[in-house]
């Protein structure tokens, strides 16, 4: 399960460098199964004024995978 920030006008599973300017989280090989929720945040000033997109992407090769994002909010930090 994987949470990234990317060019929005990138192929929408593209896992490319030049695409992906950002991961906001990940899951990798070894991880606990399950996760509580888990708070994130990021610096989103590196893009502002640009339209950057969300992208929420998960593969379910081991077995039924459930994953989601909540609460999403963009907060001036001013």
């Amino acid at each position: 399960y994987r949470v990234d920030l990317i060019d929005p006008q990138a192929e929408i599973h593209s896992v490319a460098a030049i695409d992906v300017y950002a991961t906001v989280f990940a899951t990798h090989a070894g991880d606990p199964t399950s996760v509580a929720p888990t708070p994130v945040a990021i610096d989103l000033s590196p893009w502002e004024g640009q339209t950057i997109r969300l992208r929420l992407a998960q593969v379910d090769n081991a077995g039924a995978l459930y994953g989601g994002v909540d609460d999403v909010r963009l907060e001036r930090a001013d």
